[in-house]
């Protein structure tokens, strides 16, 4: 990778990635494989500095990604391949203690792993796959540092559009909407008591169970998260955790295996560092 700077605000940035990746053993019938594949990747990039604390940015990537998951007769699918755009522009606020950053994407990948369903044998059985070509696009926004002397803030809003065999209703299972939020403050007369909430918030997503052919529907939810510390010396700490504040049920995945995430839960620990 190399940094050139075409002018005092124009910067280039190339470079390749190159990898290798092998694997050899025996299938579930005893036969054997062996398999190497390899991809150079180029990437590119252009930044450019309007101001002092705003940046713009533009760049392209290669994507390759090997695969574990097989296909109807039990062979691992090729490498998914493809390529990624990103525009974006990152400004600096509060005398640069708050970076925000807003971003447009496309994603296009071709032979993607898509669970199909189980195949029956006489005495064993597997899951297989398919590969699907998915173009993803959208855009997403990020606030990161400090609002002030004592409290810290990261907040992101993405969202998605995909496109593939189903058209726009392709990956249902994956949510188009999602924000996620982290405040931490310390009590600004005692700087050793912290506390903090954090959440993630998605939109409605759904599937079609492999076995009954029946739609399942997960509405969209929020989960929240609180913790509060207590420094009591440089190297002594109090942390205590609630998880899923609000008890919310909801369903993790609907991807292939779908269960309940976890009930509210508490826990209280004590770190001693040496």
């Amino acid at each position: 990778m190399t940094r050139v700077s075409l002018t005092d605000r124009l910067k280039a940035i190339v470079g390749v990635n190159w990898s290798q990746y092998h694997r050899d053993g025996v299938d579930t019938t005893l036969a054997p494989f062996d398999q190497t594949v390899s991809n150079t990747s180029p990437y590119a990039g252009l930044t450019f500095d309007f101001t002092d604390s705003i940046l713009g940015y533009v760049s392209y990537s290669d994507i390759f990604m090997p695969q574990d998951q097989v296909d109807y007769d039990n062979k691992y699918l090729d490498p998914s391949k493809g390529e990624n755009f990103e525009v974006g522009v990152k400004a600096e606020w509060l005398d640069s203690r708050l970076l925000t950053t807003f971003a447009l994407f496309d994603a296009k990948q071709q032979g993607l792993a898509t669970y199909v369903g189980i195949r029956f044998l006489s005495d064993y059985a597997y899951g297989y796959y398919t590969g699907v070509d998915v173009e993803s696009k959208g855009f997403e926004f990020e606030a990161t540092g400090r609002v002030n002397e004592f409290t810290n803030l990261v907040f992101g809003y993405t969202h998605l559009e995909m496109d593939g065999t189903n058209g726009s209703n392709t990956y249902p299972w994956v949510p188009r909407d999602t924000a996620n939020l982290t405040f931490i403050m310390h009590l600004p007369s005692y700087t050793p008591l912290s506390f903090g909430l954090s959440g993630r918030w998605q939109s409605e997503v759904s599937n079609k169970d492999s076995y009954s052919g029946y739609l399942v529907r997960q509405d969209s939810y929020v989960r929240l998260n609180a913790f509060a510390a207590w420094d009591i010396q440089p190297n002594l700490n109090l942390r205590a955790n609630i998880g899923n504040l609000t008890d919310e049920k909801n369903i993790n995945s609907l991807y292939i295996a779908s269960y309940y995430a976890a009930p509210r839960t508490y826990s209280l620990s004590l770190n001693w560092r040496f």
